[in-house]
């Protein structure tokens, strides 16, 4: 008798459950329910460029591509690339020259209006110093970067960040001496 009731009771709930998911899923038209935006309007793109020239030349392009998941939170990446050309001839080697590429991750988070937290994972495969034979080799560097900064409007969909990171891999090889300060675009799609 115990067990016929636990079965009974049991079938009841699991239909009350059923009945309460049907009447969500068919009642799009619930002016309760919040729409979300077109996918176009939730991407954005921007990214980073950094130019040097003189004894020094230094190129760096790293677009990004983004997806705004909410309305506070965004995540993306994109290609990174560099350029460097030193004419210093400082170890009597002649210029040094190097192309950098990989790629980079990160999400966002708008802590009130205006300032955002912000993590970032990159890997940059570059030419480095071998410690032992001392002759260039490639590498592969990591970082992890975060921190948090403003973001201005500058009209429209686009924005202007100014962030304060942090590396916390730090890598041996890493590009990033802590604190590191970038300053970026974005442009809604």
């Amino acid at each position: 008798m115990k067990k016929a009731f636990t079965i009974i009771i049991s079938i009841c709930l699991l239909s009350f459950f059923t009945y309460g998911q049907d009447t969500i899923v068919h009642r799009p038209e619930d002016p309760q329910r919040e729409q979300k935006p077109p996918l176009k309007d939730r991407l954005f793109a921007g990214g980073d460029i950094g130019l040097q020239f003189g004894t020094i030349t230094y190129v760096y392009l790293a677009p990004i591509l983004g997806y705004k998941v909410t309305e506070k939170f965004s995540m993306g990446g994109g290609p990174s690339y560099s350029y460097l050309k030193d004419n210093r001839n400082q170890f009597g080697t002649g210029s040094y020259t190097s192309s950098d590429y990989g790629g980079r991750v990160f999400g966002q988070y708008q802590v009130i209006p205006s300032a955002i937290a912000y993590a970032e994972y990159s890997l940059i495969n570059s030419d480095v110093l071998d410690d032992i034979t001392y002759r260039q080799k490639r590498a592969n560097i990591e970082s992890l970067l975060i921190g948090g900064g403003y973001s201005q409007s500058a009209g429209g969909n686009a924005s202007i960040n100014l962030m304060v990171l942090f590396d916390v891999i730090q890598d041996r090889y890493s590009y990033y001496q802590n604190p590191i300060i970038r300053i970026g675009f974005n442009i809604g799609l």
